[in-house]
């Protein structure tokens, strides 16, 4: 799966507020044909139920998209729907103490070619448009204030006994491994100033009105990493007791490239064609007056060699002497200003230390094994670290300054994790942490 675009338009970010643990998953795909996916997904049930079953469906999604050729957006979504419902079923099969976990779920997947994007979405994580300087929710909200809605509408019940009832925010319609109540799917585009956010229900600690908060937060800028932090810095201000998890991904309308970007290639052909001709000449010329040099050499008579000591036998082998200036390979456990890497049981840790990374630009980590692969950049001049792909990502640490990963697998065998360092300078050098031998060479 290809994680690298030459166009980003989107931003994301969480925040854990007033929760034991993080139960949302947010992830970020590129996948086929110019498409991307963009999943988020807030766990519920229990401790340990929210996280497992947000992380299911999100490496569900992710698994279905991988190989997959879209033709019809919709459709496909709705089939990853089934298939990610089909493994948290599975996983409470083989987990009985996990009956009862279950999560909401936004999927969205967007046609960078033509800024048209389709999303399915269950329970009740927003989904939101920006445009013409006004905040509109635009998928379904599936909870019981809904249904308490139309009973306004009839007239069996006032706006005042909804707003007070006591189950209004109860989710009628969840991923949980069976009957799923309610689906929304649609299609769309996204048009020059406009952008989409996806969101767990925590961020509606802000006021989501067409000129609400969020909707000032869009007014006021216009960059995506400056939207991201005031979104998320605006929840935590509010300083609520009960603050849930706060999940978000931005994406704004995906400018066409420039022209210059699109023409200078073709101008340039030709003169590619003309060194090619030049480089083939030159290197005939060479290989031509080598021979010659080397028939005029063997018409000479050649001087008896001297004989020379006996050598003492290298005390290392060819493959001693091979050049590992590019990898450097950690023997764990490894610890470091800059790193710290560990495993204990199950579980691979490796901890970035940012305060050392002095003359450092770019970090990109990516973490391998038999099941899955994702990779994490981090930019030291933002300070932010962007997630693709999936898997267990504890995170990026602003006021400790660092980034932790840890990956629970069934085997630590063939895991390794593959770090770029991008130096102020442009120059590149590669790390790799675990017990694998195959080569990291880049990420």
């Amino acid at each position: 799966m290809n994680n690298s675009n030459r166009y980003i338009n989107f931003d994301q970010g969480q925040i854990i507020g007033k929760r034991d643990e993080q139960q949302d998953t947010i992830s970020n795909l590129e996948i086929n044909n110019g498409y991307r996916l963009h999943i988020l997904a807030d766990g519920m049930g229990g401790h340990r139920g929210g996280r497992v079953a947000s992380d299911i469906v999100a490496k569900a999604f992710a698994v279905y998209f991988e190989e997959k050729q879209i033709t019809n957006p919709e459709y496909c979504l709705k089939e990853a729907l089934n298939y990610a419902n089909q493994e948290v079923a599975n996983m409470v099969r083989d987990n009985p103490e996990l009956k009862g976990m279950g999560t909401t779920v936004i999927a969205l997947l967007y046609n960078t070619k033509i800024n048209q994007y389709s999303f399915l979405s269950v329970g009740d994580s927003p989904l939101y448009k920006f445009k013409g300087n006004k905040l509109l929710r635009i998928n379904d909200e599936h909870t019981h204030y809904q249904q308490l809605q139309k009973l306004v509408k009839s007239g069996l019940i006032s706006q005042q006994d909804a707003d007070s009832d006591p189950q209004r925010h109860a989710v009628t319609s969840a991923v949980i491994g069976g009957a799923i109540n309610e689906i929304d799917v649609r299609t769309d585009t996204l048009w020059e100033g406009e952008y989409l956010l996806m969101a767990s229900d925590g961020v509606q600690s802000l006021s989501d009105t067409a000129d609400g908060e969020i909707s000032q937060i869009f007014q006021r800028n216009d960059n995506l990493d400056e939207i991201t932090d005031a979104i998320l810095e605006g929840v935590q201000e509010k300083n609520y007791d009960s603050q849930d998890n706060t999940s978000i991904i931005v994406i704004k309308h995906l400018a066409e490239p420039k022209e210059d970007e699109i023409t200078q290639p073709k101008k340039s052909k030709g003169l590619i064609k003309a060194l090619m001709v030049i480089i083939s000449i030159i290197i005939c010329i060479l290989v031509c007056t080598l021979l010659y040099m080397k028939l005029v050499h063997n018409d000479k008579p050649k001087p008896q060699p001297k004989p020379n000591p006996p050598k003492e036998e290298s005390k290392t082998s060819s493959k001693d002497n091979k050049d590992t200036s590019l990898v450097k390979i950690i023997k764990l456990p490894k610890e470091t200003k800059k790193y710290k890497y560990s495993i204990q049981g199950k579980t691979n840790t490796l901890k970035l230390n940012l305060k050392e990374f002095k003359d450092t630009k770019q970090i990109l980590i990516r973490y391998v094994d038999a099941d899955e692969s994702y990779l994490i950049e981090y930019k030291k001049k933002t300070d932010k670290a962007i997630k693709s792909g999936f898997g267990n990502y504890e995170g990026h640490n602003k006021q400790k300054q660092e980034i932790v990963i840890k990956i629970k697998n069934n085997s630590v065998k063939d895991n390794y994790f593959c770090v770029q360092e991008v130096s102020n300078d442009d120059k590149k050098k590669y790390i790799k942490f675990g017990t694998s031998d195959k080569k990291c060479g880049g990420v």
